[in-house]
């Protein structure tokens, strides 16, 4: 089978699988409840005949042992409690002696078919079938008037309780209350199938409302009209996603067009240079100064492009593709060379100090970036005859590094903002603004390896960035 069709067979709706499961549960609990109702019922008859046995059988002996014992008057005896139970068959059989036949029966208007076979032991239940009771009772009673003078004899009288009447009664109501209940799933699946159909519609709202909408247009996703509270919490989730990826969009949009105009510029001055180089023959003096000023503009641009790949890599905080051990210091006092022949050619100081252990697990390139950014952030900013400090302290836990200058400093409000991508704050007087990736790209890295970076004043005047990373 082809993943097309195989996608197509997986496929399923909310709708549907609100209905089947709904109409299952209601399905499921009606089956159980019916099976709960008659194992119920039936255990509750049969318990009741259990003890209506015990308790008519006592009755009854009573009743012939009132008088001198009269076959009339025990028949009358047995009619009357069958009708004490109209939903019930109550019949008698009397046994006198050692006679192997009764000597009278009595008792249920509608005849009960005995059981074959002698009665069973004295003041013993039987049950010859599921709600069919026997029991029997031996008592001494007094010969009858017509019979004076006579000697006292025992009889065994036995009971037959038929509860099959009532339990066909009984099942007719459970059949009422299934077939009632039946309904109500029934109506229940309905309620389902509505309310589940109600629900697709607003999300399919909500799917067509999000399709529309586009990265380059302003607004939300209006939730549909009548929708509950969990489907608005849904379109205002969505919302929130949507405004996160047009701001992304934005500062992509931005980037680019950034970017172009300001490669751009670096790029036409390089090939204008060339070009009125080639005009005519030159001393080589000059050509040399011309190929040093093109060289400086090359390397300014590869650490912009350095910086939109270390961007890009770790737009994933966390996770670091390499991880190494080395020595941050030696790592620094090697690549940190074109930072130095720009201080050199504005004349400011470049100082870098190491104190402690300077070994740190990270990637190596996003840390050397990080503090090639910051420093030529502080050269950038810094007034010519002035110092650029740059401090390295490995403590026990963590490297404490530092960056000063001598420039005219942050601005609170703006301590924050020039952490963003492409933030641009006005450049220092007679300087092109720059790219807005460098500071962004040192609190990136900073926080990719668990540290952080805060800004503040240094004690001589100027910015003071320092990060703390763990080692």
């Amino acid at each position: 089978m082809s993943d097309p069709e195989e996608g197509a067979r997986r496929t399923w709706t909310l709708r549907g699988r609100l209905v089947a499961w709904g109409t299952g549960v209601l399905l499921g609990a009606w089956v159980l409840g019916g099976v709960l109702v008659v194992w119920i019922l039936g255990a509750s008859l049969r318990r009741e005949l259990d003890t209506l046995a015990v308790e008519e059988c006592a009755e009854l002996a009573v009743r012939v042992l009132e008088d001198p014992v009269d076959a009339e008057r025990i028949r009358a005896s047995a009619l009357d409690l069958d009708r004490e139970h109209p939903e019930l068959h109550v019949s008698l059989r009397v046994w006198r002696g050692e006679d192997p036949t009764p000597w009278l029966t009595g008792g249920a208007i509608a005849p009960v078919p005995w059981p074959a076979g002698p009665p069973p032991r004295d003041e013993q239940t039987t049950r010859p079938g599921r709600f069919l009771r026997r029991r029997s009772l031996g008592v001494q009673v007094h010969p009858t008037a017509t019979e004076p003078g006579g000697s006292v004899e025992h009889l065994v009288l036995e009971l037959l309780i038929d509860g099959r009447p009532r339990a066909r009664q009984l099942a007719r109501m459970g059949g009422l209350l299934m077939a009632l209940s039946g309904v109500g799933v029934v109506l229940g699946s309905l309620a389902c199938a509505f309310f589940s159909q109600r629900l697709s519609r607003l999300l399919e709202q909500v799917a067509r409302s999000a399709s529309s909408s586009h990265l380059d247009e302003a607004g939300g996703v209006p939730p549909p009209e009548g929708a509950p509270a969990e489907i608005r919490r849904v379109v205002r989730a969505f919302d929130e996603t949507i405004g996160r990826v047009r701001a992304e969009h934005s500062r992509n949009v931005l980037l680019t067009a950034g970017l172009a105009h300001e490669l751009r510029s670096p790029l036409q001055n390089l090939i204008s240079e060339a070009e009125v180089s080639l005009l005519r023959e030159r001393e080589a003096g000059e050509y040399r100064d011309l190929i040093r000023r093109q060289l400086d503009e090359l390397r300014e641009l590869a650490l912009v492009v350095d910086n939109m790949i270390t961007l890009t890599a770790l737009r994933d905080m966390g996770r670091l593709s390499r991880q190494e051990w080395f020595d941050y210091g030696a790592e620094i006092q090697l690549r940190l060379s074109q930072e130095r022949r720009e201080a050199d050619r504005r004349g400011v100081r470049l100082e870098v100090r190491e104190l402690g252990d300077m070994s740190v697990r990270g990637d190596r390139e996003a840390l050397v970036l990080m503090l090639r950014n910051l420093v030529g952030n502080a050269v950038r900013w810094t007034p010519p005859g002035t110092t650029v400090e740059t401090t390295i302290d490995g403590r026990a836990e963590h490297l404490v590094v530092s960056v000063s200058d001598r420039g005219r400093g942050v601005d609170p409000a703006e301590r924050e903002a020039i952490f963003e991508a492409f933030y641009q704050g006005s450049p220092p007087h007679g300087e092109r603004a720059g790219y807005g990736l460098g500071l962004a790209l040192a609190r990136r890295a900073a926080r990719a390896h668990g540290g952080e970076i805060e800004v503040g004043d240094a004690p001589a005047g100027g910015a003071r960035f320092e990060v703390r990373l763990p080692r």
